[in-house]
């Protein structure tokens, strides 16, 4: 899968949670290489919020804002589950919106 972040190209590869475990994490962006590895493991709405939160990140990165680590996650945490609800609650509005878009 190909997710575009502003105007970059994201590669989406499936990594196994064993190359992720020792950093504490299931899904990571890698801004300069263009990808975001995630887990496969568990649920496809995890790995959707996985990924989608790894999206938060490139958004950010995109922006050019320049957030302390700490004070990033703390904001990709608090918006990335309102984001993926707001996707899932809003099915017809967010096909619409997508469609207006094109």
């Amino acid at each position: 899968m190909q997710l575009r972040i502003g105007y970059r190209n994201y590669d989406v590869i499936d990594t196994p949670e064993l190359d992720l475990a020792d950093r504490g994490h299931s899904a990571e962006i890698h801004f300069r290489d263009g990808l975001i590895l995630v887990s496969p493991e568990g649920p496809k709405a995890h790995r959707v919020e996985k990924i989608l939160h790894e999206v938060m990140h490139g958004f950010l990165y995109d922006a050019g804002i320049n957030l302390e680590d700490d004070m990033e996650e703390t904001v990709v945490l608090a918006l990335t589950p309102r984001f993926t609800a707001f996707l899932r609650d809003n099915p017809i509005q967010v096909r619409k919106f997508i469609k207006d878009l094109q």
